[in-house]
């Protein structure tokens, strides 16, 4: 046994990938040509010996690290040092690209850089519409959204090695309990319980005008409905709080009361030069 050489005395490769040492033991007529691999940091790069007695290198992370092959007979070695470089983010993709839910929902988003071997795999989440959909990261690295009102708005996932994207259009319906608490809130700057009533009814609470110099006791801007309207906007008001309460009432029928009550509001109150009526 004279010595023992490696094809290469240098290799490069990135993060998960590989690359062949073939060793040559001399002289050939050398009697046990058995040799012995070795890395000098397993956490950089790693051998397997292959059925033909070449090596396998494996990158594992950035860095180098030197392959040593030694003969079993003599204690001959010679080296290759292998630079391991970071494996680049060529893409990323989500497993939705669309996606509805109703305003209180959430869903799940989640990212996959590619390739599986990149190096840095973080990624950043973002709404382009924060008043219609959020995002929130979980301890897992995916993404929750949740709906806050109803619109659309566009998820995004951002890699930090080369910022690639993929994006999810999210679509924001009104849920019920939403859409009653929005009814709610517009009939609340018209209305109040009656209390002249043992029943539960509603009556307006604006300013009732009966004659041209009653305008003048109202700021400029100010809403009021004439005496004449009062038993028709009254009918609106409680038309509007009966489907509100109506236990089978749904979306459709909220929405609808809504329409029919603002169409009221336009018909029967008026404002004071200076604003424009609420709806």
């Amino acid at each position: 046994m004279t010595g023992v050489t490696l094809e290469e005395n240098t290799a490069s490769l990135t993060v998960g990938g590989t690359t062949t040492l073939t060793a040559t033991v001399a002289p050939e007529s050398a009697t046990n040509k058995n040799v012995t691999w070795e890395s000098s940091n397993t956490g950089i790069a790693t051998v397997t010996v292959k059925e033909n007695g070449e090596c396998e290198v494996r990158g594992i992370a950035p860095g180098e690290a030197t392959i040593t092959v030694s003969t079993v007979d003599g204690s001959k070695s010679a080296t290759c040092t292998v630079k391991v470089n970071a494996s680049k983010v060529t893409g990323v993709r989500l497993d939705k690209t669309s996606a509805n839910m109703t305003v209180g929902e959430t869903t799940t988003l989640k990212a996959t850089v590619e390739p599986a071997t990149a190096t840095n795999k973080a990624v950043t989440w973002s709404s382009n519409k924060e008043s219609v959909a959020t995002v929130a990261v979980k301890e897992n690295g995916e993404c929750e959204v949740k709906g806050m009102s109803a619109g659309t708005a566009t998820i995004t996932v951002t890699t930090e090695d080369g910022k690639k994207t993929a994006t999810c259009t999210v679509t924001v319906e009104k849920s019920l309990e939403s859409a009653k608490a929005e009814f709610t809130t517009l009939l609340s700057k018209y209305a109040v319980k009656d209390q002249n009533t043992l029943t539960t009814t509603y009556a307006t609470m604006l300013p009732v005008v009966e004659k041209a110099e009653d305008l003048t006791k109202l700021a400029p801007g100010a809403m009021y409905v004439e005496k004449a309207n009062v038993a028709a906007f009254n009918t609106a008001i409680n038309n509007a709080y009966n489907v509100l309460s109506n236990p089978n009432s749904d979306i459709t029928a909220i929405e609808n009361a809504k329409t029919a009550f603002n169409n009221a509001v336009s018909t029967l109150v008026k404002t004071t030069p200076g604003a424009v009526t609420l709806l």
